[in-house]
């Protein structure tokens, strides 16, 4: 039996082999079709990459 982080490596397996079949033909181009500077964009980057600056002391 697979333990959980065996689970979950083969759930995110199956994810990539999609995606990369998705992609396999796309240029880059292709890819970012509009632009990165969009609002949607900026702010799930902002708040993924803000450091906390309160109720913060040690890393988990």
């Amino acid at each position: 039996m697979l333990g959980v982080s065996a689970w979950r490596w083969a759930a995110a397996t199956v994810v990539l082999d999609a995606i990369d079949d998705r992609v396999a033909d796309l240029s880059l181009g292709q890819l970012l079709s509009r632009s990165l500077s969009g609002k949607p964009l900026r702010s799930a980057m902002a708040d993924y990459m803000s450091v906390p600056t309160s109720g913060y002391d040690a890393p988990s």
